[in-house]
């Protein structure tokens, strides 16, 4: 025998007193390692086995197939049965395997054949054990907070594009329309409305989902009072509830679809409660935390948006609109008698335009003083408002003079309903003020042929005026 063939011999011979050494064994158990020999039912098992409660019989058995997880089980068992045919010789597999206390742990098991049958079926296989645990735990718990993370990052983009879209008009009814849309967005719902709060009493002014919208639209509540959104206005906090009828007895006839599941979200700008935003669905217990706190969150962005329309409405109202007469500024007043003048000049139409002045208004002032004078302008605007079509435009022109523009109206016309209006004020009494108030009025009309501006036409009636003046007040004048 050759030296070489010796020294191989010897070489296995002291390879195998090795892998039987106890010592040897138990380091290697130690660090995961196992051995498991398919023909003879020996081996040894490593700590990890022995830590879940297990013994050397129990994996020479073939029981730690019936230890590994359900969800994990078939691949396992796949893989291991290629091994067993001899059309593999290594197994790596990751699994969950149940303990003897009934812990699922996680284990990565990986080996390999180190020698064969004659039918090519594995006799000896080496393997190793690594409990990743912690590992999983951790990657599980990472995934979870990435999933977290792109949800929240999901609910704030979902958030702040509605809450720019509803931002995105200071119209009211476009505003409502707007909210219902973008809070289908953030939390599903059957039927929604937005309600504003004034004088004690909670109105629907916005809603969808309903088949009869228009018999919802105007709905009241009182507040203080038996419904859920008094919990809303007076505590100025969100309320969720599963079943609003069982609670609320007005809930349980309510108008198709039928409401159930209920939310409300006080709408607040500044502090102020101005209103709320309703959610419903027709499915009990429905509505989630998670929806609450979305809907919260949105309605900050309407209590926003309602309330800077609001401000817009009440500052344009203001710009627009003579705060002591209630007729329109001059700013307004050209603003909509321009659009009527292009119309009757395009198309031939007949419009007439009136300027009248409040006879000796100084001495009503100087010797009543101004609050009594105030009085008489908003009493002249009144009876003026009275006399006049909604389709007429009337302003207060400046002090105590007056401009009306009368669409779809000819000189002689114009002149029947200014001498009206003179003598009705000439014959009313002012509260607290003995001197008779008379008015001067001057008449002009659109000349088809000759004007191109509607100022033309209001200089021309101021000239009627001043001749009205010039020839003893009280009186008509037309140029």
């Amino acid at each position: 025998m050759a030296n070489w063939e010796r020294a191989d011999m010897g070489k296995r011979s002291d390879e195998k007193q090795s892998i039987t050494n106890p010592r040897v064994r138990d380091a290697l158990s130690q660090l995961g390692v196992f051995e498991r020999n398919l023909a003879s039912n020996t081996g040894f098992a490593n700590h990890l086995w022995k830590e879940w409660g297990y013994t050397l019989e129990d994996q020479i058995s073939g029981v730690w197939l019936d230890l590994v997880h359900p969800d994990d089980l078939e691949r396992v068992r796949i893989a291991y049965q290629r091994l067993l045919d001899g059309k593999t010789t290594r197994f790596d597999q990751e699994y969950r395997i149940r303990t003897r206390k009934g812990e699922w742990r996680w284990v990565r098991s990986s080996g390999r054949v180190v020698s064969t049958r004659p039918d090519g079926g594995p006799s000896d296989y080496i393997g190793a054990d690594v409990d990743i645990t912690e590992l999983k735990e951790a990657e599980e718990s990472l995934a979870r907070a990435k999933v977290h993370a792109e949800r929240k990052a999901q609910e704030a983009e979902t958030l702040r594009t509605a809450g720019a879209i509803v931002a995105s008009s200071l119209e009211i009814d476009r505003i409502m329309e707007l909210v219902l849309q973008q809070a289908l967005q953030v939390v599903p719902y059957d039927t929604a409305s937005v309600q504003l709060w004034k004088d004690d009493v909670l109105e629907i002014v916005g809603g969808t989902g309903w088949g009869n919208l228009e018999e919802i639209i105007g709905t009241t509540f009182p507040i203080p009072g038996n419904n859920p959104n008094t919990e809303v206005i007076m505590e100025k906090r969100p309320v969720r509830i599963g079943n609003v009828g069982k609670i609320y007895e007005g809930f349980r006839h309510m108008p198709h679809p039928p409401t159930k599941s209920w939310m409300g979200i006080p709408l607040i700008a500044h502090a102020d409660v101005i209103g709320l935003l309703a959610l419903d669905s027709a499915r009990e217990d429905f509505f989630t935390a998670d929806h609450l706190r979305l809907a919260t969150s949105f309605a900050d962005h309407v209590a926003m948006a309602l309330n800077n329309a609001r401000l817009y409405e009440e500052s344009r109202r203001l710009a627009m609109i003579d705060s002591l007469t209630d007729t329109s500024t001059r700013r307004a007043f050209f603003l909509q008698a321009e659009r009527v003048f292009e119309h009757a000049l395009r198309y031939e139409r007949e419009l007439s335009v009136w300027m009248m002045d409040i006879d000796h208004f100084k001495r009503v002032n100087d010797y009543y003083g101004h609050s009594r004078g105030d009085d008489v302008l908003r009493l002249l605007a009144d009876a003026t408002r009275a006399t006049l079509r909604k389709t007429d435009i009337i302003c207060r022109y400046g002090g105590e003079e007056f401009v009306v523009v009368l669409p779809e109206t000819d000189r002689s016309r114009a002149l029947t309903i200014a001498e009206r209006l003179r003598t009705q004020v000439s014959g009313m009494q002012m509260p607290g003020i003995d001197q008779r108030i008379t008015v001067s009025i001057g008449v002009s009309s659109l000349n088809h042929s000759a004007d191109l501006r509607l100022e033309e036409v209001i200089e021309r009636a101021d000239k009627a005026l001043y001749r009205a003046k010039d020839l003893g007040r009280n009186r008509t004048e037309e140029i």
